[in-house]
């Protein structure tokens, strides 16, 4: 028998959860907005008596107005401190940048991007393209959620991710994840369709978020785990033909892979206090006890355990019967394998959150409490003070580990194993998709 309703219980059903989470993270952001309103009329002002003061965020939409700013040069990875985005990261930029081209090409490369940036920021036709950018990102992600949920528990979970703090932050330096993602979501919906078309529509745009970020292509593990091994393998084709064959479109497209490694690797990326991956967390530890600078074995320590703990997150994935420990698994996988995995990542959270959702109201009031205060903790974005990050990745990590134990612990790995590759077992068909009913554990 249900607990009678208590306006005071936030666990009681998704429209009440909504309610609660929306209002702390909409009125944060009413205040944060209200705090930016008054320094823009502080500039105003300064202006208008002759003073000039420098605005404390220059490099604001600096990631939307560099992809603009490549994607429209043929020498895009041979400049002075050259593209580290992928072609097609570019390709797809590009009539959104040709809206404000006359901008970027009166703007000049800098290492410090803050004064071309302002510059940019300067012209109409700026605001015009970041707009529909922003919008066109958005739109497809609520019809997506649409499609996965309800109209009531979309438009709430929608209205959560949208004032949540990888979804802010991604908005503050106008970064393009936001479409790797939504295509993510649309492979989701796709992969196992009955019919070809659709999955094979589904297996494109996974493979153009994972040729725009890479990281994505960990949600492949939904494919590994149906054991449809031709439909991954065209995966990697169309990946393969969307991360490279674009490159032939700008001049010097070898010299992408060198400004890659540049941007991911090395001490300064390790040590950097925005990134949440797991080696950067040990690597941090390392420098508290290694004062005088971290020897080489310990920087090669903490890439080599982060990526142990992507092979467990990646067989745990594989081998789990549930959808949600498998999207919860591939969410701690982009977020903590990466050599550079900024926290803005966690907008992938969305996924696991939407396949936890669907079933929200028949789950415990433990879990309830677990999943609210873990949305806070990685989604309330006041407190992500740059010392704050390593506690998003220790959450992180623990979640990771805890899902990982149980998956083992519950003999979930010898059970796959004895199911799918003893003497006599069914091969899987594309042809027939599998209705194997997936516990949401």
């Amino acid at each position: 028998m249900k607990k009678p309703f208590s306006g005071s219980d936030i666990f009681y059903n998704r429209d009440t959860f909504f309610r609660v989470t929306s209002a702390l993270f909409l009125s944060s952001a009413a205040v944060f907005s209200f705090a930016v309103l008054l320094y823009l009329l502080f500039l105003a002002a300064n202006a208008h008596t002759g003073q000039t003061v420098r605005f404390f965020y220059p490099r604001i939409f600096s990631d939307f107005t560099q992809v603009a700013y490549y994607s429209v040069r043929r020498d895009a990875y041979l400049l002075e401190g050259g593209s580290s985005y992928s072609a097609i990261s570019l390709l797809l930029m590009l009539p959104f940048a040709c809206i404000f081209r006359n901008a970027l090409r009166s703007a000049s490369y800098s290492a410090d991007w803050s004064q071309p940036n302002m510059e940019i920021l300067s012209s109409p036709c700026f605001w015009i393209a970041f707009l529909l950018y922003q919008t066109a990102a958005f739109s497809l992600l609520y019809v997506l959620l649409r499609r996965l949920l309800e109209k009531r528990p979309a438009n709430g979970a929608f209205l959560c991710f949208t004032f949540s703090a990888g979804s802010i932050y991604a908005l503050i330096r106008g970064n393009t994840l936001l479409f790797p993602l939504a295509f993510v979501l649309l492979f989701l919906n796709l992969y196992d369709s009955k019919k070809a078309l659709y999955r094979e529509t589904g297996l494109f745009f996974f493979a153009l978020a994972g040729a725009m970020k890479l990281y994505p292509l960990f949600f492949g593990c939904v494919l590994l785990h149906q054991k449809r091994w031709g439909a991954a393998v065209r995966g990697g084709l169309y990946f393969l033909t969307l991360y490279f064959l674009p490159l032939l479109c700008y001049e010097g497209g070898s010299a992408y892979f060198g400004n890659l490694l540049v941007f991911i690797g090395g001490e300064n990326h390790l040590a950097d206090g925005s990134n949440i991956s797991l080696a950067s967390l040990l690597y941090k530890i390392f420098s508290v006890f290694f004062a005088d600078g971290v020897p080489a074995w310990a920087e090669i320590f903490s890439v080599a355990a982060g990526g142990i703990l992507l092979l467990f997150l990646a067989l745990a994935a594989t081998v789990t019967k549930s959808r949600f420990r498998r999207f919860v698994l591939s969410l701690c996988a982009v977020s903590l394998v990466a050599p550079v995995g900024y926290f803005y990542v966690t907008v992938f959270s969305l996924i696991p959150a939407a396949e936890y959702l669907r079933t929200y109201d028949l789950r415990p009031r433990a879990e309830k409490k677990k999943l609210f205060f873990f949305c806070l903790a990685l989604g309330f974005y006041p407190i992500y003070a740059a010392w704050l990050f390593p506690v998003a990745c220790i959450l992180l990590t623990g979640l990771g580990i805890s899902v990982i134990r149980r998956v083992f612990g519950e003999g979930e790995v010898k059970a796959y194993f004895s199911r799918n590759f003893s003497c006599g077992s069914p091969r899987f068909s594309e042809q027939s998709i599998s209705a194997e009913q997936e516990p949401d554990r």
